[in-house]
C-alpha cells in the first residue's frame, strides 16, 4: 500500500469517465489541478468499509503520470435522490477488493463534475 500511495502523489493527472446512462454515452474530465489530483488520490486509502447500498458504479478514476494510467478505480454516485450511500470509491489490489465512502471533498467536487457540461471523449 504504501508504494501504491507514493505512486499515486506522482500522478500529474486524473481523468474521471462518468457513464451517462440516459443517452448512452461517456463524458469525461481531465483534472491537472494539483488540489483536485490530491482529492481523487486521498481516496485511495486500503480500507474495506462495508456499505449497505443498492448504487453500481457509474463512472471510473484514471490515475495518470506522462500520459500514461498507473491506477483506476470505480465511484458511485447518486444518480437522482440524495443517497448518500452511494458516494463511494471501489479498486482492485492484489485479487483483493476495497470499497469505502467518499470524504466530502471528493462527494462535493463529483457532484459538481456531474452537473456540468463536460466535453466528449477521454482526452489524450
Amino acid at each position: 500500500m504504501v508504494n501504491l500511495q507514493k505512486m499515486l502523489k506522482e500522478c500529474d493527472e486524473v481523468v474521471v469517465v462518468l457513464d451517462n446512462r440516459d443517452n448512452n454515452s461517456n463524458t469525461t474530465m481531465r483534472l491537472i489541478d494539483t488540489s483536485e489530483i490530491n482529492i481523487f488520490t486521498e481516496l485511495i486509502t486500503g480500507e474495506k468499509e462495508k456499505i449497505d447500498d443498492s448504487c453500481d458504479p457509474i463512472g471510473d478514476l484514471l490515475y495518470k503520470k506522462e500520459g500514461k494510467i498507473v491506477f483506476n478505480a470505480e465511484f458511485s454516485i447518486p444518480i437522482e435522490a440524495l443517497n448518500t450511500n452511494c458516494f463511494y470509491v471501489r479498486y482492485n489490489l492484489q485479487l483483493d477488493t476495497f470499497r469505502h465512502k467518499f470524504t466530502y471533498r471528493a462527494s462535493q467536487l463529483l457532484t459538481g463534475l456531474k452537473y456540468q457540461k463536460i466535453p466528449e471523449g477521454v482526452p489524450e
